[in-house]
């Protein structure tokens, strides 16, 4: 089955893929860097998801990959992601850029 890949799918395949290389030790913390979006992908987005995961005890990781489902109906989005883990998206980003900038 071939899945067409959108835009918003790829930041969070990106963010995925890196968020399982940071958790292997593949990258370092050093590598974690202020700005961009949460949406933006690669390392932003993974630094992003396992910071929410910290700060939430979740495990984002398996949560994001079973909702990624392509048998289901479901059209994944951020927004989508937001609703369905009650993530406020805009509030957390900015929280974690301060928290960034407070190291």
């Amino acid at each position: 089955m071939m899945i067409k890949t959108t835009k918003k799918l790829k930041s969070i395949i990106e963010g995925i893929a890196d968020l399982v290389r940071l958790k292997a030790g593949y990258i370092s913390q050093s590598a974690q860097k202020a700005g961009g979006n949460y949406d933006s992908g690669y390392k932003t987005t993974a630094f992003y998801l396992h910071w929410l995961e910290l700060n939430s005890n979740e495990d984002y990781l398996v949560k994001i990959n079973e909702s990624l489902s392509p048998y289901d109906d479901v059209k994944w989005s951020w927004p989508y992601f937001a609703k369905r883990f009650g993530v406020s998206l805009e509030a957390s980003w900015s929280e974690y850029q301060k928290q960034l900038g407070d190291k």
